[in-house]
């Protein structure tokens, strides 16, 4: 093996970036020893700072999911041991004979027979109808990964338009998979809409193990997901897990739509959250978020309202660097073979992508670096720019 001191590296550097950039090097000799000695000094320093940038975007998400892991233990609170007692003695039967006054379509036997691994709700605007036939035909068209079932369905509410209800209840009617409650579709109601998503799936998927909630923009690698999932063990419990935000400061302006009024939330730091495009929960978990939520005032920022109702059975959210939040990694085929999910992804851009990610082609292991370099790259200098 060949042992090359530093100095004789820097050397080597130094000459090289001589040789490819001449102009920059004069041979000014400062020194008897030294006739290279700035360009050496200026090479050593662009040769660490590319390393230390390599190596920042090779592991930016497990230092990401390092530095955002969730505090452990519950607190000693009693109410928090309360409200997980209440989850836990809930009897989701209750429920359905108020199933006709809380939803106006309810799909209620999706999870019939032996229950699915994942359920995946996808929140959706009524006239978005390119958008979920885009999911149908792609990775909503999944129905079971790795020997476990896996179903979509989703979330709607009323729009205002007599037609464009017409036009909801053939789709529904057409597929089976739409669930619209009683309230009008607006942003502002979004909150109201998870929290139907979380009745549902307690009410009519009791033995689920899992619940992804994902909006319509989204690009979604299942079989990413459930492996991550099988990951955490067949009955993980207390999991909330997502793109988490940290620190984030709550907004006082009465005018924004991500407005916080000190009544609802006093402290001016928000607590964790996942991003709302898509966090997932495990069966547990969904049914404390729909207990607790029956507890709070409501929120008109959906996401944060979910991570008020962790913090109060007592759960932080886990990070993962495979859901891109609310921005969007880079497309390329060995890097959506990597991650989870992809948001700002439009219906007409979907199937292409999912076609080449389900191509049924591997991608070598050089070839998998490489793309995820890039993409974790270019998402951490979106971060930085949308900072």
């Amino acid at each position: 093996m060949v042992r090359l001191s530093w100095k004789r590296i820097s050397q080597l550097t130094g000459q090289f970036s001589c040789f490819l950039l001449p102009s920059r090097c004069p041979r000014v000799a400062f020194h008897s020893s030294g006739k290279y000695r700035v360009c050496r000094f200026l090479a050593a320093l662009l040769l660490v700072a590319a390393c230390v940038l390599t190596v920042t975007t090779f592991s930016a998400g497990y230092i990401e999911e390092w530095l955002l892991s969730p505090v452990t233990g519950l607190p000693a609170d009693p109410s928090v041991s309360r409200l997980r007692e209440a989850a836990a003695a809930f009897d989701p039967a209750a429920l359905k004979p108020d199933a006709a006054s809380f939803y106006r379509l309810s799909a209620p036997d999706v999870c019939s027979g032996s229950g699915p691994f994942l359920v995946s709700f996808v929140v959706s605007k009524p006239a978005h109808r390119g958008n979920r036939e885009a999911i149908r035909q792609s990775w909503g068209s999944v129905r079971e990964v790795g020997g476990r079932k896996v179903r979509t369905l989703f979330a709607l509410g009323v729009p205002e338009s007599p037609e464009e209800q017409e036009m909801i209840d053939r789709e529904a009617a057409r597929y089976g998979d739409v669930v619209q409650g009683h309230f009008l579709d607006t942003y502002l109601n979004l909150t109201h809409k998870t929290i139907m998503v979380t009745r549902w799936f307690t009410t009519y998927c009791p033995s689920a193990q899992y619940l992804l909630k994902v909006d319509d923009d989204v690009f979604l690698n299942l079989q990413n997901l459930v492996s991550l999932l099988l990951g955490w063990g067949e009955r993980s419990t207390d999991l909330y897990l997502g793109r988490v935000h940290r620190k984030v400061r709550a907004i006082r302006n009465a005018t924004s739509l991500y407005y916080v009024s000190e009544a609802a939330y006093p402290a001016d730091i928000l607590p964790d959250y996942c991003s709302g495009t898509s966090y997932v929960l495990s069966g547990d978990m969904a049914r404390k978020v729909y207990i607790a939520a029956l507890t709070l005032p409501l929120l008109r920022i959906e996401d944060v309202f979910v991570g008020l109702c962790a913090l109060r059975v007592g759960v932080h959210p886990t990070h993962t660097s495979r859901m891109s939040g609310g921005l969007r990694f880079p497309f390329s085929r060995c890097c959506y073979k990597s991650i989870i999910t992809s948001h700002h992804i439009a219906a007409k851009e979907l199937m292409p992508m999912w076609r080449l990610v389900n191509d049924g082609h591997s991608c070598s292991p050089l070839a998998k670096l490489a793309a995820r370099f890039v993409c974790n790259l270019k998402n951490l200098l979106d971060q930085i720019r949308a900072a």
